[in-house]
């Protein structure tokens, strides 16, 4: 399997005929290591916060989060800090626990399952993480089209 977003301007791919299934909202990312493998919260917070402030939103405009789950327990901890100390209540989704981290590709394959939305539509925005083992952080508010 295998997954693949091409990103170009709305009404550009709209006038090719193009489906457009989302809209990027807002990116930002930020470097840090943790104590261990993977970002610190510093570098979490930063990243969720540069992305919300480049989307225009407060926190509670966030109908999902789509968390990054390394699988190891300093910064999946560090992660779940942040959402829940800025999205209390909301709704989280993990999908690597059912299919492994896929290294650079998780954040692209988390993309697609926030842009395809739980049943199948495009509901959003949502916000999707994706950590690296180095220490970087990156966030990407979403909304479907």
């Amino acid at each position: 399997g295998g997954v693949a977003l091409a990103l170009e301007r709305a009404e550009d791919a709209r006038a090719r005929g193009r489906r457009v299934l989302g809209i990027v909202r807002g990116v930002a990312g930020a470097f840090g290591p943790g104590p261990g493998p993977g970002p610190g919260a510093e570098a979490i917070a930063a990243a969720v916060d540069g992305a919300l402030d480049a989307a225009g939103l407060a926190p509670a405009a966030i109908a999902r989060v789509h968390l990054a789950r390394q699988g190891t327990a300093v910064p999946d901890r560090a992660e779940a800090e942040v959402v829940a100390a800025r999205f209390p209540g909301a709704r989280c989704l993990a999908h690597q626990p059912a299919f492994g981290h896929l290294g650079p590709a998780a954040g692209l394959i988390e993309a697609a399952l926030a842009l395809a939305g739980p049943s199948g539509d495009a509901p959003g925005p949502a916000l999707v993480l994706a950590l690296g083992f180095a220490g970087g952080a990156a966030a990407a508010v979403l909304d479907g089209a």
